[in-house]
């Protein structure tokens, strides 16, 4: 068999079989006097760790004259009636002996708790022609296994932003098998942060969304239970904090510049039209008196008619009237002044030509 310190029993002689027992058998008294073997089990290790698998050899060395082979050989703890295993005895050796190996737990037996103490021996059933026989009794004790704790992963791959909500998880292992139970402490830069119960699977798992802005070293430990020591501190994880990235102002879009509301033109308030200045025209003027001192006959010229008797146009009250009209009243002061104009040339040529019949008709 296999484990540091102990050796497998294969075509070994009897007497050194014998010698491997560590002392003398026990040797079951049969009432019908039939011959007693010898049993023997190996390896004896004086401790185990939980979890850790026995392996186990029981050799059943058979009185001269008879031999063993097809019974079942039985690995206890404490007495023959506290069986732990059993497995078929083969003959081997030239048929001077008969062996059958094993290993505990098999087929999903429990381990036995740390802190127990065994006393692990084999026994022999007997059969026709063989009494019963046991082996000497060897203690063991159960020692707790150790663990180990790799790294915590982060959910966010170790980058995360203020806030921000991150999953850490750890996972134990044990030295041989078995599930630790209790509870796995986390520490952030040192120090205790949180503290979160292991599950079936052996792992465990703690958010948080409470890290500062920055850089920070997360690591975690076992805190082990009655089967499992406590591990060292895990490897730590690196996750980096940072600010949340403001969100970009939007850039106002461009506003249509509004359409301009065309200002209505003011109603222009009615003025006063000034009543027009009454414009006479002076019926034809009377022949003026001729300039004393003239003989009879003489022919007045033009510079010398008395134009006393006209009354002058007031130019200047209709053109303060007109200014501050509007442009149909400077029209109708333009055709009036026109008139007036006219009137008075066709007037002052009416006048020449009456002084001139006149002058000739005197004259004639």
């Amino acid at each position: 068999m296999t484990r540091a310190g102990t050796r497998l029993l294969i075509g070994a002689g009897v007497a050194a079989l014998a010698a491997l027992a560590g002392g003398p058998s026990i040797l079951v008294a049969s009432a019908a006097g039939l011959p007693q073997p010898t049993v023997i089990v190996t390896p004896a290790p004086t401790q185990l760790v939980y979890g850790e698998p026995l392996g186990l050899t029981g050799i059943v060395i058979p009185a001269s004259g008879s031999n063993v082979g097809g019974e079942t050989l039985a690995i206890a703890n404490g007495s023959c009636s506290d069986v732990v295993t059993s497995e078929s005895l083969i003959q081997a050796g030239g048929a001077l002996y008969a062996s059958a190996s094993t290993t505990y737990p098999t087929g999903g037996a429990a381990w036995w708790p740390a802190g127990s103490d065994l006393s692990i021996l084999a026994c022999y059933p007997g059969d026709a022609v063989n009494a019963p026989a046991q082996s000497s009794a060897h203690a063991v004790t159960v020692a707790q296994a150790t663990t180990t704790l790799g790294e915590p992963s982060s959910s966010t791959g170790g980058l995360s932003s203020v806030g921000q909500s991150v999953i850490f998880t750890a996972t134990v292992s044990p030295e041989y098998g078995g599930t630790p139970t209790g509870d796995v402490e986390y520490s952030v830069d040192g120090k205790a942060a949180a503290s979160e119960v292991l599950g079936s699977s052996g792992q465990t798992h703690w958010s948080t969304s409470s890290l500062a802005v920055g850089t920070h070293t997360i690591t975690a430990m076992y805190q082990g239970d009655g089967n499992f020591e406590a591990s060292a501190v895990s490897p730590g994880v690196t996750q980096t904090v940072t600010s949340p990235t403001p969100a970009p102002t939007p850039k106002p879009s461009a506003t249509a510049a509004p359409t301009p509301t065309p200002t209505p033109a003011p109603t222009p308030t009615p003025r006063a039209t000034p009543a027009p200045t009454a414009v006479v025209v002076p019926a034809a003027a009377a022949i003026p008196n001729r300039p004393s001192g003239l003989p009879p006959g003489t022919p007045l010229q033009p510079t010398e008619l008395d134009t006393s008797a006209v009354p002058p146009i007031d130019l200047i009250s209709l053109v303060s009237g007109i200014h501050m009209g509007s442009a149909p009243q400077i029209i109708v002061f333009l055709i009036l002044l026109n008139v007036v104009v006219l009137g008075g040339i066709v007037v002052a040529m009416r006048r020449g030509r009456e002084l001139t019949r006149r002058s000739l008709g005197t004259d004639g």
